[in-house]
């Protein structure tokens, strides 16, 4: 006979991840919308707002499936990989800046923010986070090709679409599995 696999139930470990995405997805939305061309900062701002409060309604109310106990030292590689994620971000903001290409700072930041995700799924048992860290890699790659077709409105672009994906991550925590 097998024994059943371990399971948190904590608020922390079935909803705060959950609720930390939806923040990041909507900063991404309502920062980057500003780069677009008019008519399209607000229509989109405004979707954003929209589709939040969604999956903050979802998050809040609706049913989770109780989450794979983490690794004993789940926190400290969490700890470990957001310290090197902010250290990454300005520092790369800061080179991409002296080299004249500031505007592709967003690119950097989707890009190790998709990075930062990747070690995650083993320390959490969740392998949608390395699902979420690879997209987002591929968001930042594409946003590459994007900033080369249209200029500033390509990282503008991948920035929304990076929002959209944390949101879409967001709604769907929990509720699938692993």
């Amino acid at each position: 006979m097998t024994e059943a696999p371990a399971t948190d139930t904590s608020f922390v470990a079935t909803r705060l991840p959950a609720l930390i995405g939806t923040g990041f997805g909507l900063l991404f939305v309502l920062i980057n919308a500003g780069g677009l061309p008019a008519p399209w900062p607000l229509p989109v701002r405004v979707a954003g707002l929209v589709l939040t409060g969604a999956v903050l309604a979802r998050t809040l109310i609706g049913p989770v499936s109780p989450a794979p106990r983490p690794e004993p030292d789940a926190m400290r590689t969490y700890w470990h990989w957001v310290g090197i994620e902010g250290l990454a971000i300005f520092a790369g903001a800061f080179l991409l800046g002296r080299l004249g290409l500031g505007e592709l700072g967003v690119l950097w930041v989707i890009a190790v923010v998709g990075v930062h995700f990747i070690p995650f799924a083993t320390a959490f048992g969740r392998r949608a986070y390395a699902v979420l860290g690879g997209v987002l890699i591929a968001v930042a790659v594409v946003g590459v090709g994007l900033a080369v077709l249209f200029g500033t409105t390509g990282p503008a672009l991948a920035g929304v679409g990076a929002g959209v994906v944390l949101l879409l991550f967001a709604a769907t925590f929990g509720r699938t599995r692993p």
